[in-house]
């Protein structure tokens, strides 16, 4: 098939793309009255899921059948709390003088037209337990045009670009150069060969993590009034999977708190370089504890993958439970220290650390990675300063050679190899996505 034969199936399969979607949205629809009894209870509704159509009359009956719960539908003036045989129904009025009162009606159902198509949440707005967030249902008003257009052009897209490159030619980005970030921008290169540089990433964060400690042990005990489960299990948790990993891969490990304080304890300093002209081990400096080398039979992501399985079974928890979450942080500091003295390097955050082997697979695809320059500078250096150690910089606490390192799994990008390198032959490079 020829380029532009390929183009012309292109468009056309856009037009049924396009089309299909919107003649379902343009069937028509009989409207009819929909009586829903919805039953309350720890921690869900009954039933979960309520399918009707565009236009139809709803007449919901809202109770509980144990504790006192809350039903907010998002999109619709409907905010109900209802105790054991009592359903009271929110409304809001204006005063004589322009303020806006609330008041609670004794109700036996609520009435309203289902006007608007799509997905509303209804939730509880009760705290009725340790599970309260995860109380919440789905109204589907159909039909869910957006979402028949979302699936129609995903497959759209997915055809055209395999038609594309089958019939048109070779990838788009063959020939597309890596940009070395630190040569692009002289400010950020001395940013980053500042001694200091990842220390303040690191305490920044120390101190809020102190603080979401100390939250979590005598703040409130439910989890949805407690500032450290909001902020930890929803907003970084979300920027690590939106942002941080996408284009930075393991930029976390450059400013985690968690394994900081054993790392100077194991230097026996905060910033400061110790370098040794004889090597000891191999390594140019001496660290605090019995540094023996990791088991190689253990040398994989198998203990990190049960951990973080671990993890995700015991999720609901954790994000339910400050305390739990405390405990979680403490013991991830008690065992960083104790690897730490007992093992060389980051043993802990390479092997054990349950978000590690999902920061490493995920890294390999980032938009950002630390490599030499010219690989066969690095042939020829003998010392290979980035594994052993500098003057400027320490040993690579990741265990990485930059020399011969082609994916992201194992560089926690902390730096110390752009210190270290008496060739100035590391850079941080920027390259497409994937």
């Amino acid at each position: 098939m020829s380029p532009k034969r390929a183009l012309i199936l292109i468009l056309f399969s856009l037009e049924l793309a396009v089309l299909v979607p919107l003649g379902i949205a343009l069937l028509p629809k009989t409207a009819q009255t929909r009586h829903i009894d919805i039953n309350a209870r720890r921690f869900g509704y009954t039933p979960a899921r309520i399918i009707v159509n565009k236009g139809d009359p709803l007449s919901l009956r809202f109770y509980s059948t144990d504790v006192t719960h809350g039903f907010q539908l998002d999109g619709y003036p409907v905010s109900l709390i209802a105790r054991k045989g009592v359903t009271f129904q929110r409304t809001v009025r204006q005063d004589d003088k322009g303020h806006l009162k609330m008041d609670w009606q004794r109700i036996s159902s609520v009435r309203f037209v289902a006007h608007r198509t799509g997905k509303f949440i209804f939730r509880c707005t009760e705290t009725c337990g340790n599970l309260h967030p995860f109380m919440t249902g789905e109204l589907i008003i159909k039909p869910n045009t957006p979402y028949y257009f979302f699936i129609s052009l995903s497959i759209w897209v997915i055809f055209a670009i395999f038609v594309w490159v089958r019939f048109k030619g070779p990838p788009v980005f063959g020939n597309v150069k890596r940009i070395n970030l630190l040569e692009k921008f002289p400010w950020l290169k001395r940013l980053v060969m500042q001694r200091s540089f990842q220390f303040w990433f690191i305490v920044v964060n120390f101190i809020v993590f102190y603080l979401f400690i100390l939250s979590s042990l005598w703040g409130s005990p439910v989890g949805n009034r407690n500032i450290a489960i909001v902020f930890v299990w929803i907003l970084w948790w979300f920027i690590l999977k939106a942002i941080l990993v996408p284009l930075g891969g393991r930029l976390w490990c450059l400013m985690c708190p968690l394994p900081a304080p054993a790392e100077w304890l194991s230097r026996g300093s905060l910033t400061a370089v110790r370098y040794l002209n004889q090597p000891f081990r191999k390594l140019h400096h001496r660290y605090l504890g019995l540094q023996k080398d990791w088991p190689k039979f253990m040398s994989n992501i198998w203990l990190q993958n049960i951990l973080f399985l671990t993890l995700i079974s015991f999720g609901m928890i954790l994000i339910t439970r400050p305390l739990a979450t405390a405990l979680l942080f403490l013991f991830i500091l008690a065992g960083t220290l104790l690897m730490t003295f007992i093992f060389r390097h980051r043993v802990f955050c390479l092997y054990l650390c349950p978000v590690g082997g999902f920061l490493g697979t995920y890294s390999m695809a980032s938009m950002t990675e630390v490599r030499a320059i010219d690989p066969k500078v690095c042939v020829k250096h003998k010392d290979k300063s980035c594994l052993t150690g500098g003057p400027g910089g320490w040993a690579c606490s990741w265990n990485q050679y930059v020399g011969n390192m082609s994916r992201n799994n194992y560089c926690g990008l902390c730096t110390e190899c752009i210190k270290s390198c008496p060739k100035d032959n590391v850079g941080i490079f920027l390259r497409p996505f994937g």
